[in-house]
């Protein structure tokens, strides 16, 4: 679409778009729409811009995804940028933003250590009052919720933690200073990709580190590539057309695909050379894998199969090598996002690594100086790690304080379920838009290719209303029942309704699960139909 750009007068406190969230989705969000023209104003309540590569900084922090599938669809940015490694961690991605900051100027736009309180669509001058912690507030006429899928760190332990007369460390709200484990006995409550990574990084280093675990994590090895092949295109032309392959592939990574057959449609040769293949190649092994993964039980056994029987022989106890790679699956392989790790298995053949198994052997108590398992055994720690991950995306909307057209908190609109258009836009919240948010793709994609094609959708979208000379619109509630049908009927049919997980909220699906291909149709072909929406 051919875009019209319109410049008006920059005011602080009344921009066109207010944007809350400076993480990469509203560094894109920013970007974008100020190509149209419009005057923009991100909130972030953070010290300074990145989102999730601002707070988390704890040792071993780095992406999952790999370059160029984890990279903004920013050419002044990218095309000016070298990656020194495939899988970068905390420090390069904070370089990396930097840089962008230095190609297209994000700070001077962003309002830093500010919080959204509450925020309501007035309707009669068209705009939306948003509310700061400080008692300021502002207006603008559209506004964006990019605060991501991990922007509030879970309190599930808060109470117990408070008892501890040591060091309590939240790896989303980590030290900026150097914290060292040397001497002391750890505590890392949780088996997540944090956990992983938090792991690696101080087993070796610490007098004692426990990990406490209520679920195994089907770690997959990190690809111990440098930035070649996929990551350092020589030709920039190159690197777009990975970049744009993101959106042919069902999880929005770049290039990688599921095979076009069923696990067994081919021999059992072919098989597990297609497995060893993948193995070593992080999510591949997930995303590359047979079309059947999430919808035949025998073919996610196979599967799994592979990844323990890999797995298993890292871990040299028997006792741990159960607990940490069970023989025998507790739930489907893929419906918990596997970790990446280097090393993380051979961590417990140290002695200095121990485990505990929170499922026969549950924390009943925090206490001054550590932790009393179930069993009544005391383990000391001088420091505690709760790598128990972060509220999620629902909980973090709920807590902007948002109000529809009637005054209804959005926690109240979600009280009976989730309910979206699109995963972009809400009845009763005219010109709002989210990124990232639920009945997305979300964080169960690759989150730069799910921020990219929303973003660009809602920039076309702003456009429209521009030119159109339009106050507000916002989606019928028809359209957002039309949109949750579609989202359940994917749900419904494969695995992910079978577990807890982050992927699900009291069995009901977060995302859209649908992959990125069939959501890139689905917002073009929401877009083209002007029923689905009612004009203000």
């Amino acid at each position: 679409m051919t875009r019209t750009r319109y410049r008006r007068p920059i005011t602080s406190s009344a921009p066109d778009v207010i944007i809350i969230g400076a993480g990469l989705g509203g560094i894109s969000a920013l970007y974008h729409l100020r190509k149209l023209g419009l005057t923009c104003l991100i909130i972030e309540k953070g010290k300074d811009i990145g989102g999730v590569w601002y707070w988390n900084c704890y040792p071993g922090a780095r992406t999952d995804s790999g370059i160029p599938s984890y990279e903004l669809n920013i050419p002044e940015c990218y095309e000016t940028w070298t990656w020194s490694i495939m899988f970068p961690g905390h420090h390069e991605m904070r370089r990396f933003i930097d840089h962008c900051d230095k190609q297209i100027g994000i700070r001077k736009d962003v309002l830093l250590g500010k919080i959204m309180v509450g925020a309501h669509f007035d309707i009669v001058h068209g705009r939306w009052a948003v509310d700061l912690d400080d008692g300021s507030s502002l207006t603008g006429k559209y506004l964006v919720c990019a605060v991501g899928t991990t922007s509030q760190r879970s309190t599930a332990m808060d109470k117990q933690v408070k008892r501890f007369r040591g060091r309590v460390y939240f790896p989303c709200a980590w030290p900026k200073h150097e914290v060292s484990p040397e001497g002391q006995d750890v505590a890392v409550v949780g088996t997540g990709n944090t956990a992983v990574q938090l792991v690696e990084e101080w087993g070796p280093r610490a007098r004692s580190l426990t990990v406490y675990q209520r679920t195994y994590n089907t770690v997959l090895p990190v690809p111990s590539r440098p930035s070649d092949g996929l990551c350092h295109s020589n030709s920039i032309k190159e690197r777009k057309r990975l970049i744009a392959s993101r959106t042919t592939t069902p999880y929005g990574m770049a290039v990688w695909g599921p095979q076009d057959k069923e696990t067994f449609a081919v021999s059992d040769e072919k098989r597990q050379s297609h497995f060893q293949k993948i193995f070593q190649q992080g999510l591949a092994f997930l995303v590359c894998g047979y079309r059947d993964l999430t919808l035949n039980p025998k073919a996610n056994r196979a599967a799994y199969d592979f990844w323990a029987s890999k797995t298993r022989q890292q871990i040299r106890d028997p006792w741990e090598r159960d607990i940490l790679a069970p023989a025998e699956p507790t739930h489907f392989f893929g419906v918990k996002r596997p970790g990446l790790g280097r090393g993380y298995y051979e961590q417990f053949n140290r002695k200095n690594v121990d485990i505990v198994d929170l499922r026969s052997n549950a924390i009943a108590t925090v206490v001054a100086d550590g932790i009393v398992t179930a069993d009544g055994a005391f383990h000391h720690h001088d420091i505690v790690i709760p790598a128990i991950g972060s509220k999620n995306v629902r909980e973090n909307l709920v807590s902007l304080g948002i109000r529809d057209l009637d005054g209804h908190p959005l926690g109240d609109l979600w009280a009976d379920g989730l309910r979206t258009f699109l995963g972009v836009m809400h009845h009763g919240l005219p010109n709002m838009f989210m990124v990232s948010g639920p009945q997305s793709p979300g964080e169960q994609s690759n989150v730069p290719t799910c921020i990219d094609i929303q973003v660009r959708w809602i920039a076309d979208m702003i456009d429209t209303i521009e030119r159109k000379g339009l106050m507000a619109i916002q989606p019928t509630s028809r359209s957002m029942e039309t949109w949750n049908d579609k989202v359940y009927g994917v749900f419904k049919r494969d695995f992910y309704s079978t577990t807890t997980c982050r992927y699900t909220s009291e069995g009901q699906p977060m995302f859209y699960q649908g992959g990125i291909p069939q959501y890139v149709k689905e917002l073009n072909d929401g877009m083209a139909e002007w029923a689905n929406f009612e004009v203000l």
